[in-house]
């Protein structure tokens, strides 16, 4: 994962047509008040879920960019299955373009704590050739923001299980 300013990643993403669309951060939440408690009783929040409630808190709008992406960013524990219902529900409460694709991303990372998720959705419209690094990253809509912190994840950042 590679940091960066705010400031830079605003004149990154308004050099390459990108926007800020919603940012928010989720911490999960097992509640269950004694063993005699009915089902009913018990309360689960999941991270990925309340941070995507708490960015749909706070939507700038979209436009009528081609790509949508949403960026989950969490400790070792996310779970993709979590993300990916998250993804749905983002999908569903967000104005998107006709026509605009999809995209998302989800990075698990050591150094983010167990039990939270941030989600950072971007509007681009796909501006990314012939640039390279932090640069292309943020142009392909990949910035994740995480408690207030900028980060992106460049080609030279991914290794594989093969590596």
């Amino acid at each position: 994962m590679q940091s960066f300013s705010e400031d830079q990643g605003k004149s990154i993403m308004e050099k390459y047509g990108c926007k800020l669309v919603a940012n928010g951060m989720g911490k999960e939440l097992y509640y269950f008040p004694d063993d005699s408690a009915r089902y009913e009783d018990k309360v689960i929040k999941l991270a990925p879920d309340e941070a995507a409630k708490d960015a749909l808190a706070k939507v700038g709008e979209i436009g009528d960019a081609k790509y949508i992406v949403l960026n989950f960013l969490g400790g070792d524990d996310l779970i993709y299955g979590e993300v990916r219902d998250a993804c749905d529900f983002l999908v569903q409460e967000l104005d998107i373009p006709d026509g605009a694709k999809i995209i998302f991303n989800s990075v698990s990372f050591t150094e983010f704590e167990d039990g939270t998720c941030s989600v950072t959705v971007l509007a681009s419209n796909g501006k990314s050739s012939s640039v390279e690094g932090i640069d292309e990253s943020i142009a392909k809509g990949e910035a994740y923001i995480y408690n207030g912190k900028w980060y992106t994840v460049t080609k030279e950042d991914v290794t594989t299980a093969s590596e």
